[in-house]
C-alpha cells in the first residue's frame, strides 16, 4: 500500500500558490542548500499536479509553484507554442548543416526523408499557428454597431 501524498490535490484551485517551504517539506530538500535538487522536486510536483488535476495549469516560478488563472494560462501557453514552432523552424534549418558525406547510402536517404518530413511539419505548424493568431485577432477586435470593422 502506498503512502498518500502530503499535498491535498483536491484542495488546489486556480490562483493558488505552493510556497517554497511547502515544497521543501514535502520533498525534504532545502532550496538554499541544494538548488538543483529543489528545482527537480518542484518540477516533479508540477508534473504530479498536471497528472492528478488536469483541469489546472501549474507553473514553476523561481521557488514557488503557481496555479495559473485561465486567462494567464492562455497567454502563457500561446507563448510556449509560439516558441516551440520557432524551435521547429530553427532545428529544420540546422539539419541542413549536417555533413552526411560519411553516411551510408541508406542512412543518407533516411536522413533526407526525415528532412522532408520535418520541413513539412515546420511549415504546417507555422501556418496553423499564424492562422490561429490571425483568427484570434479578428475575433478579438471590437466591431462597430453596424457590423463593420
Amino acid at each position: 500500500m502506498s503512502t498518500p501524498h502530503p499535498l491535498d490535490f483536491d484542495a488546489l484551485a486556480k490562483g493558488m500558490t505552493i510556497e517554497q517551504a511547502q515544497i521543501e517539506e514535502i520533498y525534504q530538500v532545502r532550496a538554499d542548500q541544494d538548488p538543483d535538487r529543489f528545482r527537480l522536486a518542484a518540477m516533479k510536483l508540477v508534473d504530479l499536479i498536471e497528472k492528478r488535476r488536469p483541469d489546472l495549469y501549474p507553473r514553476q516560478e523561481r521557488r514557488v509553484i503557481r496555479i495559473m488563472e485561465d486567462a494567464e494560462a492562455e497567454d502563457y501557453n500561446r507563448g510556449r507554442i509560439g516558441a516551440h514552432v520557432a524551435g521547429i523552424a530553427r532545428d529544420t534549418v540546422r539539419r541542413g548543416r549536417i555533413d552526411r558525406s560519411g553516411f551510408s547510402e541508406e542512412a543518407r536517404r533516411a536522413a533526407e526523408s526525415r528532412d522532408i518530413g520535418y520541413s513539412m511539419l515546420q511549415l504546417v505548424a507555422r501556418k496553423q499557428f499564424q492562422a490561429a493568431e490571425k483568427e484570434a485577432k479578428l475575433l478579438g477586435e471590437p466591431r462597430k454597431p453596424d457590423g463593420s470593422e
